[in-house]
């Protein structure tokens, strides 16, 4: 991830003939016993599209490798909700994470039913920030369409207003 004046590189590296996991960030090297099925942070994404795409509900578990941590991450599957983005509004189950430590941290995402459960929205809140990030789907929906290339300049200045509206609210929450 690139943050304005900070570059952050992570890996994990899963070795099950070495029976081991290794997570590296700019803090260092950790490493935990293998376990077969076990996720790093991506991964979690496209297994959660996978089982709610299979009809899975309630509550779902992985296990996960992530930084320094290695273990279980909850995820209760929510109602069927209306998310407005940048692509309009879609039709989506409301995925939330389950943290067990009270340090005020929530997850949710939305995955677009009609877009095979890919996530079409996240919103973050630690503390007092909160980030809202609506992932753009219709550029690549419009392409898998075949539709032509003049609603891209649409998607662009759907995206500029998008990206201008966070920027508003951001400012908004900080004064």
């Amino acid at each position: 991830q690139n943050l304005a004046w900070r570059t952050r590189e992570r890996s994990v590296e899963f070795d099950s003939a070495a029976k081991r996991i290794v997570s590296r960030d700019r803090r260092g090297e950790h490493v935990f016993t293998f376990a077969p099925g076990a996720l790093d942070r991506q991964s979690v994404m496209l297994a959660l599209a996978r089982d709610l795409a299979a009809g899975k509900r309630d509550t779902l578990t992985y296990t996960v490798a992530d930084r320094d941590e290695f273990g279980p991450e909850r995820y209760r599957v929510g109602a069927e909700e209306t998310v407005q983005t940048p692509a309009g509004s879609l039709r989506a189950l409301r995925v939330e994470r389950v943290r067990d430590d009270a340090r005020g941290r929530s997850t949710i995402n939305w995955f677009g039913i009609e877009q095979g459960f890919l996530p079409v929205r996240t919103a973050d809140r630690a503390g007092w920030r909160q980030l809202r990030n609506a992932v753009e789907l219709a550029h690549a929906l419009r392409r898998v369409r075949g539709q032509d290339q003049d609603q891209d300049q649409d998607q662009r200045r759907s995206t500029q207003r998008a990206q201008r509206k966070g920027r508003e609210e951001r400012q908004g929450k900080s004064s």
